[in-house]
């Protein structure tokens, strides 16, 4: 069985245009989660190419975050290494990752259970995002975290969830883990001190094994057209 695997190390920032790079790999997908300063969305693309947003949490007028993906036909097409983030207003905190031996067939196959979860007062501490992983373990979990003040916001996750990288800048703070080796369920927390106006964002990527060719996926597994097994798997 093919783990989904890091490809390249998670690495983050807060100004536009960087070079972010993907090595060379088989069936790869490039993750990119970004706090923005109020409601303002963004839209971001790598190398030219377009980025797909997955999920997203606003909190009021003081700050949104959102998770986008590039599958491996964008990643193949792309023209250099520029992640180009556009639509942001006031600071703004991106960290990115790729992985290899990701499923490739569509986005639910691809992404099969993620949550999100936010708070717009001081309670509840932490704020926790549940990814139900039904014993997965060749997936991973991929999670960004937010918090509309630059006071302390950490990880506190379970199942080898750490935080991968930390960025503050002005007034937010963005917090960011990947890679977990999973367990049935893996919940992804975010904790601050004396602030409120946090959120978090997380999605499991599933294995290459478990795409879907000629045939619908049951529990994760491939089985034929017309073999019905098992219970249909779904996004959360």
């Amino acid at each position: 069985m093919a783990d989904v695997l890091d490809l390249d190390a998670g690495i983050s920032g807060d100004t536009d245009n960087p070079s972010v790079t993907v090595s060379a790999g088989s069936k790869r997908v490039l993750m990119v989660v970004i706090t923005n300063e109020g409601a303002a969305t963004v839209s971001v693309t790598w190398g030219g190419q377009a980025m797909t947003q997955l999920l997203i949490e606003t909190i009021g007028t003081s700050m949104t975050i959102q998770l986008f993906y590039l599958m491996e036909a964008g990643i193949a097409a792309a023209s250099g290494t520029t992640l180009a983030i556009t639509g942001e207003a006031g600071t703004f905190i991106w960290h990115a990752q790729s992985f290899e031996n990701v499923a490739q067939f569509d986005e639910a196959t691809t992404f099969p259970t993620t949550a999100s979860a936010q708070t717009t007062s001081s309670t509840p501490n932490p704020v926790v995002a549940d990814i139900v992983m039904d014993g997965a373990t060749e997936n991973v979990v991929y999670a960004g975290s937010g918090q509309g003040n630059s006071d302390p916001a950490s990880w506190d996750g379970d199942a080898g969830m750490a935080e991968d990288t930390s960025e503050v800048s002005g007034t937010h703070r963005s917090s960011t883990a990947s890679s977990v080796v999973p367990v049935d369920t893996v919940l992804c927390r975010c904790t601050w001190t004396n602030q409120n106006r946090a959120a978090t964002v997380a999605c499991e990527i599933n294995s290459e094994d478990n795409d879907v060719v000629g045939g619908e996926e049951f529990l994760g597994r491939q089985y034929p057209q017309g073999v019905m097994r098992g219970v249909m798997r779904g996004a959360a």
